[in-house]
């Protein structure tokens, strides 16, 4: 299966803040961007986001591989998706440097490439503005190894931190505006540490889940 890859101002659905940059050191000569002053998002906001098509042919798991500009820490992540998961999005921190450079999508804390199981057929990447200033030259999909995915029937199940139940009185519910719902979970410092799993204090989530398959956990922390 290779490499497929696109040139970033050829999306298929999209724009909002996003627009076409000149560069004769970008592939193609162009590039998109959110410029600098346009705003930043630290959700991914569907207004603002570029959307790619790939065809693909051979069913397993694929890495997502950009090639970008980043000048500064300020300048250096998008949000990303793949067919629309997960909902809160991969946050990825692109590679800093002084022209441009291929990456691998990353999810900050959480995984280092990422890596999405997809069969054969027509998949969707998201691209969505996080910090402006960050460029994308071309975006695409490797295939990394073999592998059955076990899409489940209604995508990614997701709950809110604070709509759990919580147990115990230690854990308190936060507010802030870069969260996600601008709410948080948290045992404030001082309530004390834990070294052994104990049940009077938790925060227990009920999922229903309606296919056999492999599924994978991942937190927002």
């Amino acid at each position: 299966e290779g490499i497929l890859v696109r040139e970033a101002e050829d999306f298929d659905v999209g724009a909002g803040k996003f627009i076409t940059g000149d560069d004769a050191n970008a592939s193609g000569g162009h590039y998109m961007w959110a410029p600098n002053g346009s705003g930043n998002k630290w959700t991914p906001s569907e207004t603002h986001k570029l959307e790619y098509r790939f065809n693909v042919e051979q069913e397993g798991y694929y890495r997502i591989k950009g090639r970008v500009h980043a000048a500064n820490d300020n300048d250096d992540s998008f949000w990303v998706k793949v067919n629309s998961s997960p909902p809160s999005g991969y946050l990825w921190d692109v590679l800093q440097n002084t022209n441009y450079a291929l990456d691998y999508v990353s999810d900050r804390d959480v995984e280092d490439p990422v890596e999405v199981c997809l069969p054969a057929g027509t998949h969707t990447v998201g691209v969505y503005l996080r910090e402006d200033g960050t460029r994308l030259d071309t975006i695409g999909l490797e295939f990394a190894r073999s592998g059955r995915c076990f899409p489940p029937l209604h995508g990614d199940l997701e709950m809110e931190a604070e709509d759990g139940d919580m147990y115990g009185g230690k854990f308190k519910i936060g507010s802030d505006p870069n969260a996600s719902g601008e709410k948080y979970v948290e045992a404030p410092n001082g309530s004390g540490n834990k070294w052994t799993i104990g049940e009077a204090d938790r925060l227990e989530y009920r999922f229903t889940v309606e296919e056999i398959g492999t599924s994978t956990w991942r937190e927002r922390v």
